[in-house]
């Protein structure tokens, strides 16, 4: 679980990590603004992963766009 681990970091803590690459996490989408604070991050996930649904990042990257976060999703 350390791509929801990495979610949970950033948003419980926002600030505390310049840059972070969740791999194959969930996280709420409305705790985007927090996120957004971080200077970098980096989502990867991939498209055939059937333990966590690749929606969820898809969801937080976009809601991460509108925050404006330096946000990339491969």
């Amino acid at each position: 679980m350390g791509g929801t681990a990495t979610w949970e970091i950033l948003w419980r803590k926002p600030g505390l990590v310049a840059a972070a690459a969740p791999i194959c996490g969930g996280v709420y989408v409305e705790k985007a603004p927090e996120i957004a604070k971080a200077n970098c991050i980096r989502i990867y996930h991939g498209a055939q992963d059937k333990v966590v649904i690749p929606e969820h990042s898809r969801r937080i990257f976009e809601a991460l766009q509108k925050q404006g976060a330096n946000v990339a999703y491969k």
